[in-house]
């Protein structure tokens, strides 16, 4: 528990690595909290742009500096950021990313009302100019069900079984520390090693399954303290779109490079694709935690499906790691009825799961109670602008829900008056 006879301390922790263009944005949205009591943390993995020159500009003094003298692998990076933090709670974001500056009190109230070990809040995209279609550029969609509401505990039991059993669409709200507050004391009691905290190369995941492993006093808040941006040059992004003839000089091939050389390696490394990087991350924490293993018959059911989308090279790539790790580990069984199911599922065509269907149904019912508030208004399509735009919109109609002033309805109504384009 955090001692609440002061004020809770937050670090607010950016990597970056040459995106000098997109770091300005999201400094500037970082600054714009008014809250003496927070520090920002800049981890710049030894950029040769413009980067230095950027955080050099800034004097706030709540902002802390920190470059590596060399290139870092990005569990380097964040770890490198999370050594420097003195907050009491830690939050990662993306230099592509952005706070909602005047939604940022709301959390803190949170924070210091209920204690937990984490706190997830809902997850919004903004899509950079270039990133995706042009009707989306520049935008943010706002859904009601993920705004206005009260904060609840979540038992995380269910979302667990989940995870090790591959069912990663339903992960929502779980345990985060990249746009998501993480209490300093449970980073230590949770700690599997006297040394470096990240044990896995996606630095992120691997903290929510180790979470999710070892358990946690879980706050969800369905509402908006910031915004993930999606660029072109978005590491995340990218892995979805890597193919065998992806440059060698893209984000997620950058990502790969630099990880080969990282002295923490996963037991397992599928290459690129988001499932395989699941896969990899979470056979690496149940191996860092000890204890319960993932459902390899299910993973690997859900990675053969996932590679029907892939290109030749990857395919071959991922299937061919996976079973060599197999051989080590001797998972046949569990490969020989993965293998019947995702050729079961490859053959019917038009077979749709359960979980699909639930998921395209929700997701449909989210868009028809949403709008799209636009940075365009703004004249500013930056994630900076993204965050004023969101911030005009939801206004402090928050707080009023959470003092019972107001209902989620009319929080919601009122943000649909203020907001942008439908």
């Amino acid at each position: 528990m955090v001692d609440l006879e002061e004020y809770v301390k937050i670090s607010l922790i950016i990597p970056t690595r040459e995106r000098a263009s997109l770091l300005q944005h999201c400094l500037k949205t970082a600054l714009a909290i008014q809250d003496d009591e927070i520090e920002i943390i800049v981890c710049d993995n030894c950029s040769q742009d413009a980067t230095p020159e950027v955080i050099g500009q800034v004097s706030d003094p709540r902002v802390v500096k920190v470059r590596a003298n060399k290139r870092l692998s990005m569990r380097e990076n964040f770890e490198n950021g999370l050594r420097h933090a003195t907050g009491d709670y830690i939050c990662f974001i993306g230099d592509d990313d952005g706070f909602v500056p005047n939604q940022f009190p709301f959390a803190r109230r949170l924070l210091e009302q209920t204690s937990p070990d984490t706190m997830a809040y809902s997850f919004l995209r903004y899509a950079w100019p270039g990133a995706g279609s042009k009707s989306k550029e520049g935008t943010v969609r706002l859904e009601r069900r993920r705004l206005f509401r009260q904060a609840r505990k979540i038992d995380l039991e269910e979302m667990r079984d989940n995870a090790l059993s591959g069912r990663v669409n339903w992960l929502e709200g779980w345990p985060d520390i990249y746009h998501g507050f993480v209490s300093r004391a449970y980073i230590e009691r949770i700690r599997v090693s006297p040394g470096d905290f990240f044990r896995g190369r996606a630095p992120d995941v691997f903290f929510t399954y180790l979470s999710l492993l070892r358990g946690s006093n879980h706050l969800f808040v369905p509402h908006c303290f910031s915004i993930s941006g999606y660029s072109s040059s978005s590491t995340g992004g990218s892995t979805h779109q890597v193919a065998s003839s992806s440059s060698t000089d893209s984000p997620a091939h950058r990502f790969e490079q630099e990880a080969s050389v990282d002295p923490i390696q996963d037991r397992i490394n599928l290459g690129f694709g988001v499932p395989p990087g699941l896969f990899s991350t979470i056979v690496q924490a149940c191996r860092e935690a000890g204890g319960r293993q993932p459902d390899y018959a299910a993973w690997f059911s859900y990675i053969i499906r996932s590679t029907q989308e892939m290109e030749d090279l990857q395919r071959r790539t991922v299937l061919e790691r996976l079973q060599g790790f197999i051989a080590e580990e001797n998972l046949w069984a569990e490969w020989q009825q993965a293998n019947s199911t995702g050729a079961s599922i490859a053959r019917s065509l038009f077979r749709v799961s359960p979980d699909n269907l639930r998921m395209v149904v929700t997701k449909a019912l989210n868009k028809a109670h949403s709008f799209r508030v636009s940075a365009h208004r703004l004249n500013d399509l930056t994630i900076a602008g993204a965050c004023s735009a969101v911030d005009q919109a939801l206004s402090d109609s928050f707080v009023k829900v959470l003092s019972g002033e107001m209902t989620a309805s009319e929080a919601w109504n009122g943000a649909c008056r203020r907001g942008a384009t439908r």
